[in-house]
């Protein structure tokens, strides 16, 4: 299993808003928001990191409008650095819950290959990264940066990883048979996916 990149881990921990109070200078409101992500948050990858580290995490993170922070007055003279997920990161989140999901095996393989393609711009590139790493998880064979391919029927469960991470129009499924596909079976059959068909042929007939 592909481990989850630790920005991920971070906007989870942030779900729960997170307030300090206000530092003297900006660059120690980030040092003293990681100190309190790293205190609070129980995941074992996250105590792991460096508070310096998470720091960076939190400064590249509201740099691309994942998380923001607000100030908020507690009293006379008294204020407060909260930071939260905003609705952007929230989208970046509904990927990561998607962890579960798993396309079934049928008891036979019907011979065909399906292919996922998708051309979602760069500056999108944080929900096309982490679109890559859920099909890396699901264990599909990269053909190309945006073409993927999996053997069993999959276009169920991409549209709804799609829909999560509103890539709707920008993922595409079809299915097809391959005149040469050793290179695929041998890679499934080395991850411990069975080809129990082996009948069925996926030659292209002559002249098509």
């Amino acid at each position: 299993m592909s481990r989850i990149p630790p920005q991920y881990t971070i906007l989870l921990a942030l779900l729960a808003p997170i307030a300090v109070a206000l530092p003297r200078t900006h660059g120690s409101a980030y040092r003293a928001l990681a100190r309190e992500i790293m205190r609070h948050h129980i995941e074992k990858e996250l105590r792991e990191r460096s508070e310096e580290s998470i720091r960076r995490s939190l400064y590249r993170m509201e740099r691309n409008k994942y998380v923001r922070r607000t100030l908020v007055k507690r009293g006379k003279n008294k204020y407060e650095i909260r930071i939260e997920v905003t609705p952007q990161g929230k989208e970046i989140l509904a990927g990561y819950k998607m962890q579960n999901l798993r396309i079934k095996q049928p008891p036979r393989w019907d011979g065909k290959w399906r292919f996922v393609v998708f051309d979602i711009p760069e500056k999108h590139r944080a929900v096309r990264k982490l679109f890559r790493w859920r099909l890396r998880h699901m264990d599909f064979f990269r053909v190309q940066q945006s073409v993927w391919v999996y053997p069993y029927p999959c276009k169920e469960e991409i549209e709804m990883l799609a829909d999560c991470l509103a890539l709707t129009n920008s993922v595409f499924v079809f299915e097809d048979k391959l005149a040469n596909d050793k290179k695929l079976r041998e890679h499934f059959t080395r991850k411990g996916i069975p080809f129990l068909n082996k009948a069925v042929s996926t030659q292209v007939p002559a002249g098509t």
